[in-house]
């Protein structure tokens, strides 16, 4: 590929032009003194392919370069594009139907057309977007954000929050980050520590996507966004982004936007969760009940209520499971206080949570383990216990026909038992007997998993010792023939 930049300032008479190879160490500049060449004022650069690189001028590849890099640069692009239009034409009569019109004179001649597509070729603007992200924040839509976000990153649901700020000072760059609606499901999403999700302008020039911690940290990949900066080189390698200390600000300033964002998030929702893995956190916890205004809720006990409950389908179902939980509570004594329709659950069949002055599993793990504990105390704490089921589950459902047909049947009170020991376990209490639980899996697999694989047994047909009664077989009669006379 061979290059040539011609150029003419509009003060002079003068033009020149410089010339150089593609992967070449030298070029040369010298002046046009052919006025034949001379352009009215501006720059004008041309490139001579070889003819195995003519796939490189193509004007739809021409055009999508433009719109990836300098979609959104101050001055217009045009492109040179074919185009079209279409225009209504006549077409030549078939002899034989002309001669039949002919010899109808009645019938009114109407003159055959045919629509056809006239090709030309023309200049296109090839970036008329505007950077949405140089407008005020204040006069740009929430239609206009979503819009943006859907077309530049190619998705089809709306983000989850989008922030849009301008940082001045030392560094000054402008930005838009967005929080999609759902998470990243592709393997190569997932698995690929690099983001493309961060797209690198300078000077509203694309720059690059490719990105590995450079500007966003890799726990926050999943946000989306444009960064546009005017204090980076056009010419950025991956050697400056790791190196310069324009970048390491950025980063710095991104992620705290990025966390306010998030955080934005939970404040709409009016909730904020609070992970507590120390011993100390839940008896500081019970102790402060409140933080600037805001109540705290532990989720492992009973009577959880975050402000969404529907109490005209609350009665619903207690109308239609009140009988399973009372058939549960007498089948489980006293190892329950209650059981109760849990609002908290999805796709679990039940939880056991303590009550609201009682210790949490963890907690009991934490004074079991104390050799000096009080067990009376114990007792008392972790005394009260709800069993909370999931009326939308199949197993409750089924359950629920149990209890309707026959409370008695032994294997719908034994798999009350089993679910209990259940959620016992994955509610992060320790069973009192860890063999009996096991026999009562092992007999439940018994009962799942009899005869699955194993060939059916043959069949005995009954040998009977009655005699064998011959078949009876019916007479034929034959009717006499003459013969010569004689019968």
């Amino acid at each position: 590929m061979f290059i040539v930049v011609s150029t003419k300032s509009p003060r002079s008479d003068k033009q020149y032009v410089w010339e150089g190879e593609a992967n070449a160490s030298s070029y040369t500049i010298r002046e046009d003194t052919d006025p034949e060449n001379h352009i009215p004022r501006g720059t004008r650069l041309t490139l001579y392919l070889k003819r195995d690189d003519k796939g490189f001028a193509h004007p739809e590849r021409i055009q999508k370069l433009v719109k990836n890099y300098s979609q959104f640069v101050s001055f217009p692009i045009y492109t040179w594009q074919e185009k079209g239009y279409t225009k209504e034409v006549e077409v030549d009569e078939d002899p034989a139907e002309a001669k039949k019109d002919e010899q109808d004179d009645t019938t009114e001649k109407k003159k055959k057309t045919k629509t056809v597509v006239e090709k030309y070729w023309d200049w296109e603007l090839s970036n008329e977007t505007q950077p949405i992200w140089l407008r005020n924040p204040k006069e740009v839509s929430t239609e206009e954000y979503n819009e943006f976000y859907k077309k530049t990153f190619n998705e089809y649901l709306e983000p989850l929050a989008s922030s849009h700020f301008t940082t001045e000072g030392e560094v000054e760059f402008r930005s838009i980050l967005y929080v999609p609606a759902i998470a990243a499901t592709g393997k190569d999403d997932i698995v690929n520590p690099k983001t493309k999700n961060i797209r690198l302008y300078v000077k509203r020039v694309f720059i690059s996507d490719d990105f590995d911690g450079e500007l966003f940290p890799r726990y926050l990949s999943f946000v989306k966004g444009v960064v546009d900066s005017n204090d980076l080189p056009l010419n950025v390698s991956r050697e400056i982004l790791q190196e310069s200390r324009i970048v390491r600000i950025m980063r710095k300033r991104l992620v705290r936007k990025a966390f306010d964002m998030i955080l934005g998030i939970s404040m709409s929702e009016n909730r904020e969760v609070l992970f507590l893995v120390d011993p100390i956190d839940e008896v500081a916890i019970q102790n402060l009940k409140s933080y600037k205004e805001k109540n705290f809720i532990d989720i492992t006990k009973e009577d959880m209520d975050l402000g969404d409950k529907n109490e005209e389908k609350e009665k619903i179902m207690k109308q239609e499971f009140g009988q399973t939980c009372d058939w549960i509570k007498k089948r489980l004594g006293d190892k329950v206080a209650s059981v109760q329709l849990s609002n908290r659950l999805s796709s679990s069949p039940c939880v056991l949570v303590s009550g609201k002055f009682g210790w949490s599993a963890n907690m009991e793990r934490l004074m079991k383990s104390q050799t000096v504990g009080d067990m009376s105390s114990l007792e008392f704490m972790r005394g009260r216990r709800v069993f909370e089921i999931n009326p939308e589950h199949e197993i409750i459902k089924n359950l629920t026909a149990a209890c309707r047909s026959n409370q008695d049947d032994e294997d719908a009170l034994r798999a009350v038992d089993l679910l209990y020991d259940a959620a016992l376990v994955s509610s992060g209490y320790t069973p009192e007997d860890p063999a009996q639980l096991g026999g009562k899996i092992y007999k439940m697999m018994g009962m799942a998993l009899s005869g699955k694989w194993s060939a059916p047994p043959e069949v005995q047909h009954p040998v009977s010792s009655r005699p064998k009664i011959p078949e009876t077989l019916e007479a034929e009669l034959i009717e006499p023939v003459e013969v010569d006379g004689q019968k």
